[in-house]
């Protein structure tokens, strides 16, 4: 597994701050914690402060934010930190998932399946993940995007969830917010755990190990896990039919099948089931078409492999002096069938199987064809492997003043291959050839025999993209109390930061040209490097040293941050919270910042083709051209100013009852999109500026001469059209809404009784695609967030049982990606859990058994038209009944 890529980690669990103290009040440990866990580490091991500040030993910041425990993760029946997140309603699933090879926010750009957390829908780039405060490298291969899962789950103490733009104390990326993965702290004992689930057409196990020793001056953990899924095929499930008329759509089943269809005249002549070999004419008759129901080939979900280990140590050097180290390695791999290509073939009369059916004389026949024989087993696969290294020395100081120095290094390698190439360079010979025994049979039903074998593996072929991410991070910060104030001491956090990142994206295909040379085979390096300087206040106007009426808590946070990019300049970002407690059990809070994105490196890495474009603009004429697309050079960052106010109401009259509400509101501008070239070509008002017709002949050959270029060289004079579909500064965005949380636990003789519902209710998003484009309605549509998201539980629980129920629910929205919209209804699944521990005594001790389940009621997906597919992939999930059971047992 690499040991020598693993350094011993710390040990970074969050002791809990005043703030959480009062948000958390009344409610036990969980059956899982130990009492030695939950009376934290000692002093001497350090502190890790809440998400969403720098400071130590501060209340909770004004932002709001959200908590997912162990507990949670067990009675869930979550599998992984990105399962459990998706449970919360402020995470989207639009863009960046493993069930779907495109749609909105460039989803079909994530080819290593990776499974990423995108918090109000913004985007998934736009969340930043964390690990214990610290950055990882970026996962991918043309996004760069974080997936969580990466972390064993048995070593994850907590989530700790900032729905609110944070580039004030964390940097780039946090725009919608941070999502923070708090390890578990150590302790003496050990944990094995195994759970094993299903659904009808696909498994799940996980099996997992946690290791932990304490001693005076320090302690280590370290953790284990192994975690496989199944695919799941599109035929097993009965909505996946391309034939929508049921549901009041069309037939979009395809006629690129095998045996495929000859072309006459616009006329199909459907060829009939065989080898293909002794066709004639009179064995053609037109009529209605062969068809392939592309929408139950396939897999909706891939085969998924991961190995993960999880260290981390501390150690007291002196009794000022604490050494952390922290390290992590996961290797994770996918499979997932494909469907074959397909291609319209134009067949020469020289091809031994020629046969027209209406013209004995002709020279050529177009065929219909899917290429099932040279793709039996297209698929698309590949691996996602992650590591990091981390350093921490803290010294304290006299005063309570504290400093930390941390070095980390983490690396990511994505590697991703398309195993379904046709290669369109080879196969107008193989049709050509006149050699029963080399030539390319089109006309048969797609079996294996009846093709030559060498003959497909010379019009099949792979591509293979590899992306390699490597950070390093140097961090420096001193924090403590300024001075004493009425509320208590000011307390500020100062430092600085330099980043490296460096990125090699390499692209190779197998496919040849007509000289044997590679069609693709590029190498493309790019570094950056910026610096950071960073301060907070933490200013307790009022507290429990002087409360009076109306003032029990009075607290403002000002935070700071500047960077110095070395490739596109600098940026700086303010954040103003208060938080203001009028009286015991209600609290006040509100904040205002800004946020920015820097472009990721591989948005700096463009690729260029030749290409029959259709202009629109010219009558639709397909003409030759040069499309650019993928990354730019010159993009500049993405901003964004947030602001929220909320309360948080915990009376103590009504003992067990807590209730938070936040009204959120963010301006995101210089969104990172692209532009489609049929988008850029039907309006040259608006996007005359990425399209240059009749270009010069100088132009077109310094696209042909750049090193970016995809495809083969061609005269300059065939290109007519240059067209600039990079990715660019596009877009904005204007979202608010509001999160409102409520609870209630009431404590009986037979148990804990809980109640609880989360709700998210955008209540306005309008987006504006372009510079120029007016701002139009982009939520309660297809591809655009659902206003309406809730989670809701309902528990019970005592010494040794816990039962929980959830109900989720997604608001209907409208589909008017067909012509006749139409009304996508709503869509509530439930989940249920059981749990029995076996507690400390007796044979049994330390044991506990889960049982969950997951959309109980096997509940399909709504209907949704969605071009050839009966249904939605961002707003539903195609597995349907999920049971688990999952065994845990602590020594």
């Amino acid at each position: 597994m690499r040991a020598s890529q693993l350094l011993v980690g710390a040990a970074s669990v969050a002791l809990m701050t005043a703030g959480q103290a009062w948000a958390q009040a009344d409610v036990p440990l969980p059956p899982s914690t130990t009492q030695e866990e939950a009376a934290g580490q000692p002093e001497s091991a350090g502190e890790v402060v809440v998400t969403g500040t720098s400071i130590r030993g501060v209340g909770a910041p004004a932002s709001a934010s959200v908590q997912l425990s162990r507990e949670d993760f067990i009675t869930s029946g979550a599998a992984t930190s990105s399962d459990i997140a998706r449970t919360l309603p402020q995470v989207v699933n639009i863009g960046s998932d493993e069930s779907r090879r495109g749609g909105a926010q460039d989803a079909a750009a994530n080819r290593t399946r990776t499974s990423s957390i995108n918090l109000r829908g913004l985007s998934d780039e736009a969340t930043l993940l964390l690990l214990n405060g610290r950055r990882l490298a970026p996962n991918g291969t043309i996004r760069a995007l974080a997936d969580p899962s990466m972390i064993p789950a048995i070593a994850i103490e907590r989530l700790e969830v900032v729905p609110d733009g944070a580039s004030a104390i964390y940097g780039a990326d946090a725009v919608a917010g941070v999502v923070n993965m708090i390890t578990r702290r150590p302790f003496n004992g050990a944990e094995v755990q195994l759970r094993y689930g299903g659904a009808d057409g696909l498994d799940q196990m996980q099996g997992s190990a946690l290791l932990s020793r304490k001693w005076a001056s320090g302690g280590v953990i370290a953790a284990y896990e192994y975690y496989h899924r199944s695919n799941l095929e599109a035929a097993d499930r009965d909505f996946t039919s391309s034939d929508l008329r049921s549901i009041g759509g069309t037939d979009q089943r395809s006629t690129f099948t095998a045996p495929g269809n000859i072309i006459v005249g616009g006329v199909r002549y459907p060829l009939p089931n065989g080898s293909g070999r002794n066709l004639t004419a009179a064995g053609l008759t037109a009529g209605s078409p062969n068809l392939f129901d592309s929408g139950r080939w396939g897999d909706l979900l891939p085969d998924q492999e991961r190995h993960s280990v999880f260290v981390s140590a501390y150690q007291n050097l002196t009794d000022r002096l604490t050494l952390n180290y922290e390290g992590f390695y996961s290797n994770r791999t996918f499979f997932e069938r494909v469907q074959p290509p397909t291609a319209t073939l134009t067949v020469p009369r020289s091809n031994p199987f020629f046969v027209h059916p209406t013209n004995p004389l002709a020279q050529t026949v177009q065929v219909e064809y899917r290429f099932l024989d040279a793709a039996r087993n297209a698929s698309w696969s590949g691996s996602d492997v992650g590591w990091q290294n981390a350093l921490r020395l803290s010294y304290d100081l006299d005063g309570d003043w504290q400093v930390n120095a941390t070095a980390s290094i983490s690396k990511n390698r994505g590697r991703a291959r398309t195993a379904d190439v046709n290669n369109l360079q080879f196969i107008p010979l193989a049709l050509a050839s006149s050699d029963p025994a080399t030539a390319l049979n089109p006309f048969g039903n797609g079996a294996l025999e009846n093709n030559n074998p060498a003959t497909l593996a010379d019009v099949w072929g792979v591509r293979d993209s590899f992306t390699t991410n490597k950070s390093r991070d140097f961090t420096l910060k001193l924090d403590g109390p300024l001075f004493a104030i009425g509320g208590g001491d000011v307390r500020a956090a100062f430092g600085a930061e330099y980043h490296e990142n460096d990125l090699r994206y390499v692209i190779y295909s197998s496919i040849k040209n007509r000289a044997n040379d590679l069609l693709l085979d590029r190498d493309r390096a790019k570094s950056r490097n910026n610096k950071a300087v960073f301060g907070e206040l933490n200013i307790p106007v009022f507290g429990a040293a002087n409360a009076t009426g109306g003032f029990q808590e009075l607290t403002v946070q000002l935070a700071a941050r500047y960077e110095e990019y070395s490739d596109f300049g600098d940026t700086f970002n303010p954040k103003v919270g208060v938080t203001w407690t009028p009286v015991d059990g209600f609290r006040l809070r509100g904040s205002w910042g800004t946020s920015f994105r820097a472009p990721s490196l591989i948005d700096s890495s463009d690729a260029i083709y030749n290409i029959f474009i259709q202009d629109f603009v010219d009558g639709g004429v397909r003409k030759r051209g040069i499309f650019q697309n993928g990354g730019n050079t010159d993009l500049d960052p993405e901003e964004a100013t947030t602001w929220s106010i909320g309360a948080d109401f915990r009376p103590a009259f009504l003992r067990g009852f807590s209730a938070s509400a936040t009204y959120y509101n963010i301006k995101y501008s210089n969104v990172i999109s692209v532009l489609g070239g049929d988008t850029i070509l039907s309006n040259n008002a608006l996007y005359g500026q990425y399209v240059v017709r009749n270009p010069s002949a100088a132009q077109v050959e310094a696209l042909l001469n750049h090193p970016n270029l995809e495809s083969l060289r061609e005269p300059a004079a065939n290109l007519l059209l240059i067209v600039d579909g990079r990715r660019d500064n596009l877009g904005e965005l204007h979202q608010d809404g509001i999160d409102v949380q409520v609870n209630q636990r009431i404590d009986t003789a037979i148990g804990a009784f809980t109640a609880g519902a989360a709700l998210t209710q955008i209540l306005n998003s309008d987006r504006s695609s372009a510079p120029g484009v007016p701002f139009q309605n982009a939520l309660n549509i297809i591809n655009f967030p659902v206003d309406t998201r809730i989670r809701g539980n309902l528990g019970w629980s005592n010494s040794n049982w816990s039962v929980n129920g959830y109900w989720n629910h997604v608001g209907d929205y409208l589909n008017n990606s067909v012509s006749t919209n139409q009304r996508v209804e709503a869509y509530n699944t439930f989940d249920a859990s059981i749990s029995y521990n076996f507690g400390d005594e007796g044979p049994f001790n330390g044991l506990r058994l889960t049982l969950s389940a997951q959309n109980v009621f096997d509940r399909d997906p709504p209907d949704v038209i969605n071009g050839s597919s009966a249904w939605d992939s961002q707003n539903a999930s195609p597995i349907g009944r999920f049971i688990a059971f999952d065994i845990r047992k602590s020594f």
